[in-house]
């Protein structure tokens, strides 16, 4: 396998230990929770 590949795979399963380390990644409070202020956040634009 070239070692390219290897080191994207690597990393990937950095990133993915990340995203379930607590919970499976979706549905994390956290991540709840800042999707919801995201959505819900008045947009306010200067005229």
């Amino acid at each position: 396998m070239p070692k390219c590949c290897k080191q994207l795979f690597s990393k990937m399963v950095k990133v993915l230990h990340f995203f379930y380390m607590k919970d499976d990644g979706f549905t994390n409070e956290g991540i709840v929770d800042v999707a919801e202020s995201i959505i819900d956040d008045t947009i306010h634009l200067s005229p």
